[in-house]
């Protein structure tokens, strides 16, 4: 194994355990010291990838966006509703649909508690998406009331604020896609 790749698997598993300590102890809990611990590395390991706390945070930060960017970029290429018009917003609503993973959101979750700035990074990339939103060739209002239900749905999860179960969920889906291509079937 080369040096980079053994790099890149330590630093995943340093993000992996500091997700782990903020959903089973909370954000406030989330001490370098615990995340070491979790992730089976020195203290000097930890600190080697992210030199602080708030550095640890903003790598949680950019591995939710990165997930989040991953997901709708295959969601997009997957795409065969047969039509550009709305792709981009369908995709991101697939994306949001398909995101259980708790982990990806506990960056957030620190943020929020121990570090509101960090989440600059995450306006940036709302920011980013909601131009090519209203670029999508969907009615803007139309296209916002899709994107806040799919942010919508990924919060609930996350919070476990009563999510829609399945068949639901997957219909609750489709029903907003199939709003993106203009020939709404509200059956």
């Amino acid at each position: 194994m080369n040096k980079k790749r053994s790099s890149t698997e330590t630093r995943e598993k340093i993000l992996n355990a500091a997700a782990n300590v903020v959903l089973s102890k909370g954000a406030i809990n989330m001490t370098l010291d615990a995340v070491a611990k979790e992730a089976g590395v020195s203290k000097g390991g930890l600190l080697y990838h992210f030199p602080s706390k708030d550095a640890l945070i903003e790598g949680l930060i950019e591995n939710m966006i990165q997930g989040l960017t991953d997901r709708i970029k295959q969601a997009y290429d997957d795409d065969d509703f047969g039509t550009n018009r709305g792709r981009w917003l369908r995709a991101l609503t697939r994306a949001n649909f398909q995101s259980e993973d708790q982990e990806l959101g506990s960056g957030l979750s620190a943020a929020l508690l121990l570090k509101p700035d960090l989440l600059d990074l995450n306006r940036e990339a709302y920011d980013d998406r909601q131009s090519l939103i209203e670029q999508d060739g969907v009615d803007v209002v139309l296209a916002n009331i899709i994107r806040l239900a799919g942010d919508g749905i990924w919060f609930s999860e996350l919070f476990g604020f009563a999510p829609p179960k399945e068949p639901l969920k997957t219909r609750i889906m489709e029903r907003l896609m199939s709003l993106t291509t203009g020939k709404v079937d509200l059956e």
